[in-house]
């Protein structure tokens, strides 16, 4: 399977049963079955990353994806959006951040390769934002309706796991996973690309 990456909900569902290893001079979480290797981010890792940047006096952080945390709070017990909601408690208190000797819980980054995972609930795909500092490429998550006023929930059968163009909405994509169709629409002003499978500023002709 090809190299990819998880969204925190995903590497809970992933991680059940397992405990996850720690890489103590880059201060993050992994675990790995087989050829396969996932590293993540959990509280642990995101105090170390917290700890560095109030050591070197950064101005804040970039957060990719808000989207790719535990939304609904459903998978890993611990509230909703658990992995921002610490880095937001962290510098809005400006204490020092701690780590603990136990370090289970986890945020997706990457996966080399994709593993099967158990199908995620359409029903819960929710309207999210991206915040972004150092990139120009954002998304924004929400359920989108075709012309017929319905989610084309027929798109992803028989798809590879992954996103897709829109061929009816430039501004909005398919994002499959297992079958499962999710329409999500970009920032307004941005089209998607296939390219860099990403929301971008529409490309612009140069006529001579």
């Amino acid at each position: 399977m090809e190299a990819g990456f998880w969204s925190y909900y995903e590497v809970c569902l992933y991680l059940k049963g397992k405990t996850a290893q720690w890489i103590e001079d880059q201060k993050v979480p992994y675990d790995t079955t087989g050829n396969q290797w996932v590293g993540f981010d959990n509280k642990d890792s995101i105090n170390a990353k917290v700890n560095y940047l109030t050591a070197n006096n950064f101005g804040g952080v970039s957060v990719w994806s808000m989207d790719l945390d535990d939304f609904n709070g459903k998978f890993y017990e611990q509230g909703k959006y658990p992995l921002i909601s610490h880095l937001h408690s962290l510098l809005m208190s400006g204490a020092p951040a701690t780590t603990t000797a136990e370090k289970p819980g986890n945020t997706a980054v990457q996966t080399t390769p994709n593993p099967e995972t158990p199908p995620v609930d359409s029903t819960d795909q929710p309207g999210s934002t991206t915040s972004a500092i150092t990139t120009t490429t954002t998304t924004t998550t929400t359920t989108t309706t075709t012309s017929a006023g319905k989610p084309d929930t027929q798109f992803c059968i028989g798809k590879t796991s992954g996103l897709y163009p829109n061929p009816n909405d430039p501004n909005s994509f398919y994002s499959c996973f297992n079958n499962i169709t999710y329409v999500q629409k970009c920032p307004s002003g941005l089209v998607y690309q296939d390219s860099c499978k990403c929301c971008n500023w529409p490309l612009v002709s140069v006529h001579h």
